[in-house]
């Protein structure tokens, strides 16, 4: 809310300047001081801050633009700036930022094909079909357990330490319910059509191992036919593509995978928009950077428990243990994905109702829901639901590509 009515707005120039617009009646712009960050891959570099000159109520004015000089190739970078009063006012302690915006000033280039990065050759595989549902994948650095029946990759070990909670590895996710935007649950069945695993033998740096699943999933009558591809490398990344293709009909607020990661995944690093959370529709003051956590901390306190803790355009993501060692998660299609980490899934946190039953439904796992498409927040509750900039597309495809790796 304080940064969609800011009495002053700062907008990128012409010609490597920041244009500041004051909205004030009162205020010149010259009782404000600007502060700025200039941030590459999410890590702050520089800052600093400058005293701002005469400008009346409803004037603008340009400044040079902080920060201007060129990036380093292959990095992202952001300018962060804010306006706060230089002196103490009635409503405000000097210091006390009264409007911030956030710039790209150099964007990753996005990219469809990737090559799995297998710096030395890795040890070649051990694949054991153990039965006629379970087939397992395994080295000296990772091991990957699926079963055939359900698609499901229910187990994931690194060093020995399982990743993966109760087998429950990466589906299908559909559900979330707000005030705004109310949906009762149903339950889903989920059909594997067809479950396929092949050897690539040639890549120089090692063995790649390719599973791949067909599933269909029904929902209240709603069908999703959905893919998933695993390339597994000898050094323990596994590429993940999940491709989704719902029909025009689709009217399901969420499209994209959930699992169950080990109780020791506790805290939480990512790249993206926070450090609070932040919806398609609800972001603009949820700035590109790099935030730490736990998933306890991750947590809302609302009054009325709902879906909660949504973090969109996510470059990566790591969860680990208080040792450092965990997984990481890391976006290869150049568009981002969004997460939740909480100890409660959808469901439970809707039909807890009050936020002090959760206290007694809290899970020791943690539930990482990794989203391709979700329904805005809108304001349903009180007034008109999403814009349909904010709505999840029937008859387009959807999809999720990332790469997990280990962290040691």
């Amino acid at each position: 809310m304080k940064q969609i009515y800011q009495y002053v707005k700062i907008r990128r120039g012409e010609a490597g300047t920041l244009e500041l617009e004051n909205r004030y009646t009162t205020y010149n712009l010259n009782q404000f001081v600007l502060r700025y960050e200039l941030l590459c891959d999410g890590t702050v570099t520089e800052k600093g801050e400058m005293a701002l000159p005469d400008c009346q109520p409803w004037q603008k004015i340009e400044l040079p633009l902080p920060a201007a000089q060129k990036g380093v190739a292959g990095s992202e970078r952001f300018l962060n700036v804010e306006l706060s009063l230089k002196d103490s006012e009635i409503w405000a302690d000097a210091g006390h930022v009264v409007a911030r915006q956030q710039f790209a000033l150099d964007r990753l280039p996005q990219t469809d094909d990737v090559v799995l990065k297998q710096p030395e050759r890795t040890p070649d595989f051990n694949i054991f079909d153990e039965s006629d549902h379970q087939l397992r994948i395994q080295n000296s650095n990772v091991q990957v357990t699926f079963n055939k029946k359900t698609g499901l990759m229910t187990s994931l070990k690194y060093n020995g330490r399982e990743m993966i909670h109760a087998h429950q590895g990466l589906q299908f996710n559909w559900y979330r319910s707000i005030s705004n935007d109310i949906v009762a649950w149903q339950p889903a069945e989920t059909v594997v059509r067809q479950f396929v695993c092949d050897v690539d033998n040639e890549n120089a740096g090692g063995q790649i191992v390719g599973v791949g699943v067909e599933f269909e999933t029904t929902v209240a009558g709603t069908v999703i036919p959905y893919q998933v591809t695993y390339d597994i490398c000898g050094d323990g990344e596994i590429e993940v593509q999940a491709r989704f293709s719902p029909d025009e009909d689709y009217s399901l607020p969420r499209i994209g995978l959930q699992v169950l990661l080990s109780p020791e995944l506790e805290h939480v690093e990512w790249y993206g928009r926070g450090p609070m959370e932040n919806y398609p529709d609800r972001q603009d003051c949820a700035f590109v950077g790099r935030y730490t956590t736990t998933v306890s901390d991750m947590r809302e306190h609302y009054v009325r428990t709902q879906s909660m803790g949504e973090r969109c355009d996510t470059r990566w993501l790591s969860l680990t243990d208080s040792q450092g060692r965990g997984l990481r998660i890391e976006d290869l299609s150049g568009d981002g994905f969004a997460f939740s980490a909480q100890h409660y899934t959808d469901r439970e946190a809707w039909e807890a109702k009050y936020d002090h039953e959760l206290d007694h439904m809290r899970r020791a796992e943690v539930v990482l829901s990794l989203d391709a498409a979700m329904r805005g927040l809108g304001n349903g509750s009180c007034g008109p639901r999403q814009l349909p900039d904010y709505l999840i597309k029937g008859g387009h495809d959807y999809q999720l590509h990332f790469a997990i790796t280990p962290q040691k």
